[in-house]
């Protein structure tokens, strides 16, 4: 999911301009104001900020790094001018010693969301539905649609050169589409619930349980290699998949840093069956467990009304972007990407930039641990060089010359020196694999 981060904007037409109802007057009562602040997760947090008005601005906060002080966050935060300039994120310090990427959700052209106001006894509650928007493209007055990245390129591409117009770039028309939930309530505990359709598992000989995108995937990942059989796809189950990610007034990385140090010595806990999660891990989240039920956001949400709080924040941390990747040393790596396109046609030449790629969460990334592969227009997937191999005929990776794929950095993929797209524009999709494993860690399209 791009950026999600998780991309939001309105139906209202801004969220900044959106009314909320009158405030009470008691002050014992719990009023719209009381929606201000940061809703804490492992993943992501959000932010609301209320207005005096009572309209309000929303932000995403994605995890950059955690330090042992608050002086050591804040001079991180002093040498991140560049990255907030080129980035559009503001870096702030959150859970006293952790810095953040802050980004206003506003000012993503790529998302709306519509928002709906409610009281539930007497704790004010707000519920966004998120749309993220695809397939950006120009309207041309005969009816024909060109990708956006042929408006004001210097060429006609619609028959009455309106493409290259003065503003046409103001008519750019996206495809929104359903992209998930957040829920908010003023006693300070939130939710941000996914719905990803249905996501299909297929069950080993031996009873185990594995994604559906595991099989035949050139990798044995049943013990005895019956997912790579042939005919395999055809015993995929399907199930309805929600991911729901519980969010609370504080922070809770400390708790869960304990709890991660728990479960390492625990062979039998299963990161899909909550009722695997030890006594030692759930007495961490008893007041958090608690609160969470007295709150109106713990029956918000449709599908997460049954889930608890520690399944919500738990499971999220080991889960992101697809991947929550539990390696055999106990350590938890969560990944997220933004693919994005390069905004100019190809020639029948090779060596052109096809893509974009920009991690954004997680750790940094050496060249020599993972595998990046690219498909165009559906052919099979070709594996890339990475830096600093040298470049062949298949795809290649250029970085920043620092040896490693960092928080926030763009890298760029190109073809080698055979030409993959054609002339003008192809459909892309990337895989980023973990070499060690071949276990996928992302799959986007572009």
């Amino acid at each position: 999911m791009k950026k999600i981060a998780i991309l939001l904007t309105l139906s209202m037409m801004l969220a900044g301009c959106t009314e909320l109802a009158e405030d009470a007057t008691e002050p014992s009562v719990l009023t719209n104001q009381d929606l201000d602040g940061v809703y804490h997760g492992m993943m992501w947090s959000m932010r609301v900020s209320m207005n005096a008005d009572n309209t309000f601005e929303l932000y995403t906060l994605q995890p950059y790094e955690c330090f042992d002080t608050n002086a050591e966050a804040q001079e991180a935060i002093d040498d991140g001018d560049d990255f907030e300039d080129d980035s559009g994120y503001t870096l702030v310090i959150h859970d006293d010693v952790c810095v953040v990427a802050e980004f206003s959700i506003d000012d993503d052209e790529e998302v709306i969301y519509e928002a709906e106001f409610g009281l539930s006894g007497l704790t004010p509650t707000l519920s966004i539905d998120i749309f993220e928007g695809d397939d950006p493209h120009f309207v041309c007055d005969d009816g024909d649609e060109i990708p956006r990245d042929y408006v004001n390129d210097d060429y006609d591409d619609c028959e009455g050169g309106e493409d290259e117009a003065e503003g046409a770039e103001d008519d750019i028309v996206w495809n929104f589409e359903p992209a998930g939930n957040a829920y908010f309530a003023a006693d300070g505990y939130g939710m941000l619930a996914f719905d990803f359709g249905s996501e299909g598992t297929f069950v080993c000989d031996d009873g185990e349980e594995i994604p559906a995108d595991w099989v035949n995937d050139d990798y044995d990942d049943c013990e005895g290699g019956e997912d790579e059989a042939e005919g395999a796809e055809d015993d995929i189950e399907d199930e309805d998949s929600i991911m729901c990610m519980h969010l609370s007034p504080t922070g809770v990385r400390e708790i869960m840093m304990d709890a991660v140090e728990l479960l390492e010595d625990e062979d039998d806990f299963d990161a899909e069956d909550a009722s695997t999660i030890p006594a030692s891990v759930t007495a961490l989240f008893a007041t958090h467990e608690a609160n969470y039920a007295l709150s109106p956001v713990s029956s918000m949400a449709e599908g997460c009304e049954d889930t608890s709080f520690i399944e919500g924040v738990l499971f999220s941390y080991i889960w992101a972007s697809s991947l929550a990747e539990a390696n055999t040393d106990g350590d938890f790596s969560m990944y997220d990407f933004t693919v994005s396109e390069t905004g100019s046609a190809g020639t029948t030449a090779g060596g052109e930039a096809i893509v974009y790629v920009a991690l954004d969460s997680g750790d940094d990334l050496s060249w020599s641990i993972v595998i990046v592969q690219l498909s165009t227009d559906g052919s099979a997937y070709i594996e890339c060089t990475n830096p600093p191999e040298t470049v062949g005929t298949n795809c290649a990776v250029s970085d920043d010359d620092d040896g490693k794929w960092g928080f926030s950095e763009e890298i760029t993929i190109s073809e080698g020196s055979d030409d993959l797209c054609g002339a003008g524009t192809c459909d892309v999709q990337v895989k980023i694999l973990d070499r060690s494993t071949n276990k996928l860690i992302y799959e986007s399209n572009v």
